[in-house]
């Protein structure tokens, strides 16, 4: 996968941690007024891609981890292993079967990592500057909340990036959509939030451990 490809997952991902528990008839201000972590959280995702070039479907699952407004992970643990994080300012990537190791500074002047900005933005509150990044939209029903974001800044020639977040009215996320610009389409699907589990954070920094090892 490319790169830049990825970093535009690895913010789907992420975002996912801080749209509050109660959607329905919200404001983004409302949300983003709730969005910073009270503690550790751990999430179970199924992923399906619909390659369209390949004419195949890719399964895959996992865990999202959340330890702080600072640091972010994702566990893929089948079909393969796979850790990415977000800290701080660095990103980090590790494949087990190769033990492929891959760091880098975040740029926010950097147009292919630009997005991951979007994170700061949210975890401060900052609504102005992360409409600087996305056209935002969301909408609700008695049953059903959607959020949509659409990135104002695409690749040369490209279409723009696309999410959707949704999710039973008044509860937390439970499904992501993300469609990119060569017409691929991936869905994920997540099982509730655990929160504060001492195992969490026990998985978390064995985690970072292992993306961080020479």
């Amino acid at each position: 996968m490319k790169f830049n490809i990825f970093y535009k997952f690895i913010i789907t991902f992420f975002m996912l941690f801080y749209f509050g528990q109660c959607f329905a008839q919200d404001t983004l201000e409302n949300i983003l007024a709730r969005i910073k972590p009270k503690n550790v959280v751990q999430i179970h995702y199924l992923e399906t891609r619909y390659i369209g070039m390949l004419s195949k479907t890719w399964y895959g699952n996992g865990d999202l981890y959340s330890a702080s407004s600072d640091t972010f992970l994702k566990h893929q643990k089948e079909p393969e292993q796979e850790i990415m994080a977000v800290e701080g300012t660095q990103l980090y990537y590790f494949k087990l079967a190769t033990k492929s190791h891959y760091q880098m500074l975040i740029d926010e002047n950097d147009s292919m990592t630009s997005s991951l900005t979007a994170i700061k933005a949210m975890l401060s509150g900052d609504l102005s500057y992360l409409r600087k990044l996305y056209d935002l939209q969301l909408t609700s029903t008695d049953s059903e909340w959607q959020l949509h974001l659409t990135a104002r800044h695409s690749e040369p020639n490209n279409k723009a990036v696309r999410v959707t977040l949704k999710g039973p009215s008044e509860q937390e996320i439970r499904q992501m959509e993300v469609f990119l610009p060569d017409g691929d389409r991936t869905v994920y699907v997540f099982e509730p939030m655990e929160i504060g589990l001492e195992s969490t954070k026990k998985k978390i920094n064995e985690l970072l451990g292992q993306l961080k090892a020479e």
